[in-house]
């Protein structure tokens, strides 16, 4: 927040010779940083004193930027700066475009610029119109928005060519959209046939349109690979063709083709063409032998592809470069959607695919590559055939299949399809049970992770390992980090078993534990609760031997949650806390109440586990001597006696934040205005994630290796860290094992 407050000083001390140089260089900082919402104030306070034209398009997209999802004052201000500038060349179309993109996370928005939109009329400036035909397109998108499709058909019919064109082509775009949303192969093919034409009739509106002409040669090699099955060499033929189309286009340079702001994407096209020709010529000549339905998934899947890049990526929006970041999060929440169900599969069969290329290419069992080959040409026909009614022969086969792996058929086809997506080989073939399981492997039906645990310390996911069997390495399909996973076994004390995923950030700190909780609730969709389970500062208090916590002890967020004392705003030299409360999962607590209740009579299932957890790693208790616990004058304080075991477990609230805390000074602030018994760095990233998606809860449970001090901490965390995480993730798997597991089916 000082950092921003230092521009707002700036702005205010600047001459007016030298706003505007102000402006652009706060602009420039807002966009080469995260968005940042503490910096909205001085945003909009730049909106309202730029004075040149550039200044105010650099002022607005910063504001845009980096105001969040529920901004309304940033709406107002960018509203009213549009209000002002209506009839402006250049300005409006810019400010419309800018409110637009903001209208993609931002309700109020979206609202406002719809309105705007709905007012548009065919004699309005052309670059107006055509920054609104723009802005239809991306927000009908989002979401299905009638009235604006009744608007882009009408300014469909204006008497500008260049504005008739673009309304056609954010048409065809959007008829595209509604074609990967399709729920059947059939639905598929109309739909894209009926794509294809819209293409056709806006490649026709203009001397030059690129972009058409693209999408409309893409869709027709779709419905080409598509033919295949029925006559691959004249599909073949035809697809040669597309190529040398193709090649025609992108050899123009793009910026003959690229004609004032009428086709956006033109010039990024233009270099694709010849990437897109080549990767069609390779499928050509594949095409004699290749299975069918390769082809034509992957030729969909690269049109998506192709699609979402053109609608989402900064190089097809001119003006908008700087806004990557932003439109990447958006491009990741919107096109995942629209890739519908019928998409969906055709990702996971060509992932399928790849491990039959696999088994074919090394010496793997011929049974089991035959069981592959099997269950891939049931679900083949499945789709295909629109229905569950599969002929008598594939139903043979399946019986056999399911015979020999000791399940029913249906058993059988819920395996595939749970599995389709791992593309792991023989793993993938163990778990559809064509593969007898390895020793020690599970052998029997196993659900999906309903809990995942999520470490931020190599220790910790060590400790956390310790704790469970039959484990097992999962890559979730995906480009980037924070994509690997251990699947393990928890068993039930009170029957049944609970499958969990344990997942390690890329980084410490909440931003790194909120991105790989929500990737991890992302990659399993059956999960209702995260733990976040690791090491933590503890918060002594030696006044009160009952609140007293020590080294080695175990703390757990009690229905206070986690408290992130780094989040608010600061008053001169006052900060003031502005955390949101993020109560944490009722059920987990509740387990966190029966071992309470339990531990009353002598119950401590943890010590069981920490002992033969240790005993694994070949670890022991750490020195007494560097429990050491000092005063403000750093003299020794005594720790009071107890008579409760250790490690002892406490409930109380959490503080993180993205420091690591080394002041005892702001330790015991937090302990007296909070009453926290522990202080970390992810809790309160896992909680935020957890609460944004609404799907799962979440528990924090740390074992404490510090004293949050300075003057200790180099006797206390190096000694204590491999200890404390074996003593948090002991409790844990207590945890765990006293909630009811799911049923195992023989």
């Amino acid at each position: 927040m000082s950092e921003w407050q230092d521009w707002v000083t700036r702005l205010d001390s600047a001459a007016d010779a030298d706003v505007d140089d102000v402006i652009d260089e706060l602009a420039a900082q807002i966009l080469a940083s995260p968005p940042d919402p503490s910096a909205t104030a001085v945003a909009m306070r730049a909106l309202a004193s730029a004075k040149s034209d550039l200044s105010v398009h650099s002022a607005a997209i910063a504001l845009a930027y980096t105001a969040s999802a529920d901004d309304v004052e940033a709406v107002e201000s960018l509203e009213r700066a549009f209000e002002a500038r209506r009839r402006h060349a250049f300005l409006a179309p810019s400010l419309l475009g800018t409110l637009s993109l903001l209208g993609l996370r931002n309700a109020a928005a979206r609202v406002g610029v719809t309105r705007y939109l709905l007012r548009l009329r065919t004699e309005d400036p052309r670059p107006l119109l055509m920054a609104g035909l723009k802005a239809i397109g991306l927000l009908c998108d989002r979401e299905n928005e009638p009235a604006l499709r009744i608007k882009l058909f009408a300014l469909a019919g204006s008497d500008d060519i260049a504005v008739r064109a673009e309304a056609r082509q954010q048409i065809a775009m959007l008829k595209l959209a509604d074609a990967l949303l399709a729920d059947s192969h059939a639905g598929l093919i109309a739909s894209l046939a009926s794509a294809k034409a819209a293409f056709e009739v806006a490649g026709e509106s203009e001397e030059v349109r690129p972009d058409a002409s693209l999408f409309r040669l893409m869709i027709d090699a779709v419905l080409q690979f598509d033919g295949i099955e029925f006559n691959r060499e004249a599909a073949a033929v035809r697809v040669g063709h597309l190529v040398s189309e193709l090649r025609e286009m992108g050899g123009r340079r793009a910026e003959q083709i690229f004609r004032m702001d009428r086709s956006p994407a033109a010039s990024q096209i233009a270099h694709r063409c010849e990437v897109v020709a080549s990767a069609l010529e390779a499928a050509a000549k594949e095409v004699a032998n290749a299975a069918r339905w390769t082809n034509f998934d992957r030729s969909v899947v690269r049109l998506a592809e192709c699609y979402s890049e053109v609608r989402y990526r900064s190089a097809a929006l001119p003006g908008y470069e700087r806004t990557g970041q932003t439109i990447a999060g958006v491009a990741d929440q919107v096109v995942k959607l629209r890739l519908g169900p019928v998409l969906a599969r055709k990702v996971g069969r060509e992932s399928f695919e790849e491990v039959i290329r696999h088994y074919e290419a090394g010496e793997s069992l011929p049974e089991v590559l035959s069981g592959l080959q099997e269950l891939q040409r049931v679900a083949l026909e499945v789709e295909r055939s629109g229905t569950h009614s599969l002929s008598e022969e594939a139903i043979g086969n399946i019986k056999a299949l399911a015979a020999a792996a000791g399940c029913t058929p249906e058993e059988m086809i819920r395996r595939f399809s749970v599995t389709i997506e791992q593309n792991d080989e023989d793993r993938l073939a163990a778990y559809a049970k064509l593969l007898p399981s390895p020793p020690g492997k599970r052998s029997m039906k196993m659900p999906l992770p309903t809990i995942g645990i999520i470490v931020a310390l190599p220790e910790e996911f060590d400790a956390m390992r310790a704790m469970i069997s039959n484990e097992n390495r999962y890559r979730a399909p995906g480009s980037g980090g924070g994509r690997e996973y251990l699947l393990g076994d928890i068993l039930s004390v009170r029957q049944g078993i609970h499958q969990v995923v344990i997942a390690q950030t890329m980084d410490m700190g909440n931003t790194s534990a909120a991105s790989r909780a929500s990737k991890m609730l992302m990659d399993f969709d059956e999960l209702d609760a995260i733990i976040m389970c690791g090491i933590a500062g503890g918060v002594p208090n030696p006044a009160d031997p009952q609140e007293h916590v020590r080294l080695g002890d175990v703390v757990i967020s009690n229905r206070k949650g986690v408290v992130q004392y780094d989040f608010g705003k600061q008053k001169g030299r006052v900060f003031e806390e502005r955390h949101a409360p993020r109560p944490p999962s009722a059920r987990l607590l509740e387990a966190v109440q029966m071992l309470e209740q339990d531990k009353l009579s002598g119950q401590r299932p943890w010590d069981a586990h920490l002992r033969n957890g240790l005993a694994a790693r070949s670890l022991t208790i750490p020195n007494p001597s560097t429990d050491v616990l000092l005063d403000a004058k750093s003299g020794h304080v005594e720790h009071p006696a107890v008579a409760e075991a250790r490690p002892r477990v406490f409930l109380g609230p959490i503080a993180s934040a993205n420091v690591v805390q080394g002041d005892f000074r702001k330790r015991d602030q937090l302990r007296d205005q909070h009453k926290v018994k522990a202080v970390e760095m992810e809790g309160y990233g896992v909680a935020d994630a957890t609460w944004e998606f609404e799907k799962a809860g979440y528990l924090v449970v740390r074992g404490i290796c510090d004293y949050c001090d300075v003057r200790t901490k180099h006797l206390q965390t190096d000694a204590w860290k491999r200890y404390a995480a074996m003593a948090a993730a002991a409790y844990v798997r207590a945890l765990i094992e006293a909630m009811p597991g799911t049923q195992r089916n023989g």
